[in-house]
């Protein structure tokens, strides 16, 4: 299980190094021409690894993480937008980390987060981040 754990772990930071040599491409975007646009753009489709969606490797790696999540949440069914939100505040990301790497409006952020409290029955008073990050795996 560790070992499987590891491999799992390495695609992860793998993904993550990628996504961020990205962003960074996007950033140098800005100042291309439109053939060094192009040129750039069809290299990255033949070299692109990134084929997997975070919530699949993090239910990969924690699969008791989502179980508790969807017994938390019964009888609402949670989506795999839902479960992706939840696996990012796992990681401790803020709102506006949320929006940036979810590619959404700040605000949006701020209404999958209510809706998500709604889901999982916590009251207003609950803060929904420490609910998932103190989420302890019972083995």
């Amino acid at each position: 299980m560790a070992e499987e754990n590891d491999k799992i772990g390495k695609r992860l930071i793998t993904t993550v190094a990628e996504l961020t040599r990205k962003d960074h491409l996007l950033g140098e975007a800005k100042h291309m021409d439109t053939k060094q646009l192009d040129k750039v753009i069809r290299q990255e489709q033949k070299t692109t690894t990134l084929t997997k969606d975070y919530a699949k490797l993090f239910y990969e790696i924690s699969p008791k993480f989502y179980e508790w999540l969807n017994q938390q949440a019964a009888p609402n069914k949670l989506t795999n937008t839902d479960l992706k939100y939840c696996s990012y505040i796992l990681l401790r990301m803020n709102n506006k980390e949320l929006a940036h790497v979810l590619n959404v409006e700040y605000n949006t952020v701020v209404t999958q987060k209510y809706h998500l409290k709604k889901k999982l029955h916590l009251s207003k008073d609950e803060s929904l981040d420490e609910f998932i990050v103190n989420f302890t795996p019972v083995d």
